[in-house]
């Protein structure tokens, strides 16, 4: 969700992974522990550190997915966390929209990657893991406890463990990779869906007129996520998409403003 990196700071975490450095701000860890805290009573502290190590390493796996391609496409990568998410840059920027389209998809992809290898884990492990059309709680495994989450209509369902900790790290796990996974691929700039709309746009009507289509459409999607966000009770989505609904207003009538 950010394509400036932030200024360095002396709180910044630096280490590399291969030949790719990653720097996390400090802005990255208030606003995880921000988001791991419940709002319906408090939070324990080992809840909170299970966030926080799920979500830093959910968001890594994701840049990483960005990192791999620019290196495929022949860039030196480096990634920043900060804030809500993370930014992925390259001194070499591929120019046409199919790098671009992989490049913006890699990172979604390499979460659903990991809720798949995950998945396969738990399998081999013994454990129960599986789609239904029924709530978890009516699958009816014989003496195997369930969780689970929604997915368009039906439930992704697994073994609740023994160990607490473990359940909570999967829970986390699969709500960052899946449900952030899924937000992240709507046509909203600056997401990755919005960037790969942009540039399926720019391809097929050219550059002008593709970004201002681009740009009608984060409106509209980031409008339509905002309401639904509100009216069901989630007031931090709603404010994020809102955010970005006037964002991208802003840069189209900037965008018009300069075309004329």
């Amino acid at each position: 969700m950010m394509f400036v990196e932030p200024p360095t700071s002396h709180y910044d975490v630096r280490f590399r992974v291969g030949s790719v450095p990653v720097r996390i701000h400090v802005m990255f860890w208030v606003v995880a522990v921000f988001l791991g805290l419940k709002t319906d009573g408090p939070t324990a502290p080992a809840e909170l550190v299970i966030w926080i190590a799920a979500m830093t390493a959910s968001i890594l796996v994701h840049e990483f997915g960005h990192a791999l391609m620019f290196q495929r496409f022949g860039g030196s990568p480096r990634i920043t966390l900060y804030g809500f998410g993370g930014l992925a840059s390259s001194d070499v920027q591929p120019r046409d929209s199919a790098s671009q389209i992989w490049i913006a998809f890699a990172g979604p992809m390499a979460g659903f990657t990991l809720v798949g290898a995950i998945a396969l884990l738990l399998k081999a492990a013994g454990g129960a893991i599986g789609f239904s059309s029924q709530p978890y709680a009516a699958v009816g495994l014989p003496d195997v406890d369930l969780t689970g989450l929604r997915l368009f209509g039906r439930y992704l369902y697994w073994q609740v463990f023994p160990n607490q900790h473990l359940n909570t790290l999967l829970y986390d796990l699969f709500v960052v990779n899946i449900y952030w996974g899924l937000l992240n691929l709507m046509p909203v700039y600056p997401l990755d869906g919005g960037q790969i709309a942009r540039e399926a746009f720019q391809a097929f009507t050219g550059p002008q007129r593709g970004i201002r289509i681009s740009l009608g459409v984060s409106i509209l999607a980031a409008g339509a996520a905002a309401l639904y966000a509100f009216t069901h009770g989630r007031f931090f989505m709603g404010v994020m998409f809102s955010y970005m609904a006037m964002q991208n207003y802003q840069v189209m009538a900037a965008y018009q403003s300069r075309s004329f």
